[in-house]
């Protein structure tokens, strides 16, 4: 039997009605909606036009690598809150994880060059209290004139995770000018050797620098090269990182010479670094037999810093600390210098003893303070008999040759003091 008329208008009705408030009650929170971010937009005095820009700009800014958040500008002021330092804009950014800021000191008015480590927790600089106490340690004790030292950081404390550095300047930006000159070998020779000095000293106690690059090399007012931001350390028994694997050498190079191999390859064209870049990557180039190849033997020595290389050292390097770091490109936002001018020094201060005498040739030791041998040198291995086939191989330069064989024993060696 069918249903009355009236009742299927009834069930029609009832329908309609849930229908009606269900679509007014959406159409109310819509306006809800709107009306908030009405008012929120006229609080601050924003117009559509300028919420649209904001929301471009941010989206911009989000598809930046190292962007910086609030949050790590905010740690960074309240660390610096109650000093005698100004923080600045970012001058240069180093990476994903980490920004470079200018730094003022307010009543010398010296300009220093710090780094923001980001992220929500306090990023982790070594990954075992053992290796953390033995990176501090390093950077505290070691004194040598190759290895810069950062100090007054407390790498526990998400605040703290600030580095604060010497005002020096990168050489990578020195020899990368639009206007920058090929350097010569003899060049090349004198920045190679002090790095590989420093990459030495760091063996001597256990260290092996993985991070080494153009960027990380740094030149002091005395003119000299030294290895910086040394926070990528492993045990010195480990050969190639994993992104190298996959490179022809690395079963056959250790990591030093990968490491120096790869700077190099970034710099400008230097008079027979293609002979030195093929001896890398043909054979087995341990540090001490990539220190022999490039500083030469006692047959053939390291000529010492000659008047053209002094000359050339001076100008990498400013009399004044704040001028050195304005000229710098990256610190284009605080200075529009030229990177012409990258090179030019009003003032050139002569270059240093130490930079000039880190190879002597009359066994006597090293320049610089260097951690002190626990045992005694081995005595010098027998000269090799002649062979009417091959000559003899040439001995280490003077002055180093006890320095490398404590090196390839493992002798381990203990600081003064």
């Amino acid at each position: 039997m069918a249903e009355p008329w009236y009742q299927r208008l009834e069930v029609i009705i009832a329908m309609s009605t849930v229908g009606f408030i269900f679509v007014v009650c959406l159409l109310l929170i819509i306006v809800r909606i709107i009306w908030m971010r009405r008012q929120k937009r006229y609080s601050y005095g924003i117009t559509e036009e300028e919420e649209e820009l904001n929301l471009l700009n941010k989206q911009n800014e989000l598809q930046q690598q190292s962007q910086i958040s609030e949050s790590d500008l905010l740690k960074a002021r309240m660390f610096l809150r109650g000093t005698d330092f100004t923080l600045t804009k970012p001058v240069h950014n180093m990476g994903r994880d980490y920004k470079k800021h200018m730094l003022i000191r307010r009543p010398s008015g010296t300009y220093y060059i710090y780094t923001i480590m980001e992220g929500k927790e306090p990023t982790p600089i070594i990954s075992t209290e053992n290796e953390k106490y033995i990176f501090l340690s390093l950077l505290k004790k070691l004194d040598h004139p190759y290895i810069m030292k950062t100090e007054n950081v407390d790498y526990s404390v998400a605040e703290q995770q600030i580095t604060v550095s010497n005002p020096l300047d990168s050489f990578e930006r020195k020899y990368n000018g639009t206007k920058t000159k090929n350097i010569t070998n003899e060049q090349l020779i004198t920045f190679v050797n002090q790095i590989i000095m420093g990459l030495a000293s760091l063996r001597m106690i256990g260290i092996m620098f993985k991070n080494l690059s153009a960027r990380n090399v740094l030149i002091d007012s005395e003119g000299e090269f030294s290895v910086a931001r040394i926070t990528d350390i492993e045990d010195v028994f480990l050969r190639i990182p994993p992104s190298y694997e996959t490179r022809s050498y690395a079963n056959r190079a250790n990591q030093d010479s990968v490491a120096l191999l790869q700077m190099m390859k970034t710099l400008p064209q230097v008079p027979e670094i293609d002979r030195l870049i093929e001896k890398i990557e043909n054979q087995d180039v341990p540090i001490e037999e990539l220190l022999l190849y490039v500083g030469g033997t006692t047959l053939n020595p390291i000529p010492k810093m000659d008047k053209k290389t002094s000359t050339f050292i001076s100008k990498l390097k400013m009399t004044a600390s704040e001028r050195r770091l304005q000229k710098r490109q990256s610190v284009a936002i605080m200075s529009r210098a030229s990177s012409s001018s990258l090179l030019i020094s009003s003032k050139p201060q002569q270059t240093s003893s130490a930079a000039s005498s880190y190879v002597n040739t009359n066994n006597q030791q090293i320049s610089g303070s260097m951690p002190t041998i626990s045992s005694p040198p081995p005595p010098p291995p027998p000269a090799p008999a002649p062979v009417a086939a091959a000559a003899p191989r040439p001995a280490a330069p003077a002055g180093r040759g006890d320095l490398l064989e404590q090196i390839r024993k493992g002798t381990k060696l203990t600081f003064k003091g």
